[in-house]
């Protein structure tokens, strides 16, 4: 039985970009379920009740695999926060299992200034929690000048890491450690924090294995001079640039020669596209806004490849659709603004089909399986599936 509850519970796991094995592939389909693959896991557990009487209490002392700030430990079984997957960590809810043997793969911690030190202790427990894959790090410190963070490097098996910081100017404080934080494996890393002054540490922290990476930047330099420890192992790169200016650098292509996939928000001009001999396969825009010129005259400097707008989706005849606001469109007598902006998203469309290039709105479909079929999301299509 112990045989069987091992395998049980990969099962039931959730989270394909769990594994150390991610693919770009497996990390884009994490990221459309919303992170964590709860649902399905879920599903799957129910399905495991029904075989016997053994696997109906496997399955129901895995009940409650997600708890949070809110979930009434009090009512649950003494097991239910030690065997739980997912748990938002809090003082007051789980001090009685930070000491205990417990089953957490992905957690999620907020640092205030009620609990500056609890980044600390957890860390400093990390040994009886040694199936952490994912931590997520929510720092709401507000009064405090310094933020710190501790020695993440206890946490051995972790391969995703988010750090959230928004709209704060304190600095995160990575602490006077005698050697770099060091994560063997791991693969995906989100840094979420704004500002000159929380920028990611590459020369302390290191990332042998780093395959994903999305951070904001305050300008170009700000993006090379993090990414280059990672220049030979990034497949997948997004940025968000805290300023109105920023844009790619053309040496960005020729220190990332392994990049599969780009997914920048901020302006994209001609300049900012790969070589042909370069295996980018997905160039997503994130922009709200978009410069038509500036847009066409990228797209004729693209080889093909999926190009990908995420604030874009094709108009059906059942469904209204949105395009990005287009700035410099050519004038056209189409009646209104937004019927202009919907014409220029068909020539940019025209245009890529002319070349090659697949362009996708927000459910992975071109405009003519959009107009195919009629306004139903195609999510579930072969070329959402594919490696290209």
């Amino acid at each position: 039985m112990e045989i069987w509850e091992v395998i049980l519970d990969e099962v039931i796991r959730p989270g394909v970009a769990l594994d150390t094995t991610c693919t770009l592939e497996s990390f884009r389909e994490f990221r459309r379920r919303g992170g964590d693959g709860y649902t399905a896991s879920e599903k799957q557990r129910l399905v495991l009740r029904r075989v016997c009487k053994r696997w109906q209490q496997f399955a129901e002392d895995r009940a409650h695999r997600r708890l949070d700030a809110r979930s009434p430990l009090g009512l649950l079984p003494p097991s239910a926060g030690l065997n739980a997957t997912r748990v938002h960590y809090a003082t007051e809810q789980f001090e009685k299992c930070l000491t205990r043997n417990t089953r957490w793969k992905i957690v999620c911690v907020d640092i205030t200034d009620k609990e500056p030190d609890l980044l600390r202790q957890f860390a400093e427990n990390a040994d009886f929690h040694p199936h952490i894959r994912r931590l997520v790090l929510d720092l709401q410190n507000r009064k405090s000048k310094l933020v710190p963070i501790a020695d993440l490097s206890c946490f051995r098996q972790l391969t995703y890491l988010v750090i959230r910081r928004h709209n704060d100017p304190s600095t995160i404080f990575w602490g006077a450690l005698s050697s770099p934080i060091t994560l063997p494996h791991l693969e995906v890393l989100d840094f979420q924090c704004t500002g000159d002054r929380t920028r990611f540490p590459s020369a302390s922290v290191h990332l042998p294995a780093l395959r994903h990476l999305a951070l904001w930047v305050t300008d170009s330099a700000h993006l090379m001079d993090t990414i280059e420890p990672y220049t030979s192992t990034l497949r997948s790169l997004m940025v968000r640039y805290s300023c109105k200016d920023g844009f790619i650098p053309p040496e960005l292509f020729s220190r990332l020669a392994n990049l599969e996939e780009l997914a920048i928000k901020g302006w994209v001009d001609a300049d900012g596209h790969p070589p042909s001999n370069h295996p980018l396969k997905r160039f997503i825009i994130l922009s709200r806004t978009l410069c038509f010129i500036e847009m066409r005259s990228l797209i004729e400097h693209l080889r093909p490849m999926r190009l990908i707008f995420s604030k874009l989706e094709w108009p059906t005849s059942t469904q209204k659709g949105q395009v990005p606001q287009i700035d410099n469109l050519p004038k056209r007598d189409v009646g209104s603004r937004e019927r202009a902006r919907h014409e220029g998203m068909k020539e940019l469309a025209a245009l890529c089909e002319s070349k090659g290039i697949r362009l996708e709105d927000d459910h992975g479909r071109t405009l003519a399986e959009a107009e195919m079929t009629d306004g139903t999301k195609a999510d579930d299509t072969p070329m959402r599936n594919d490696t290209a």
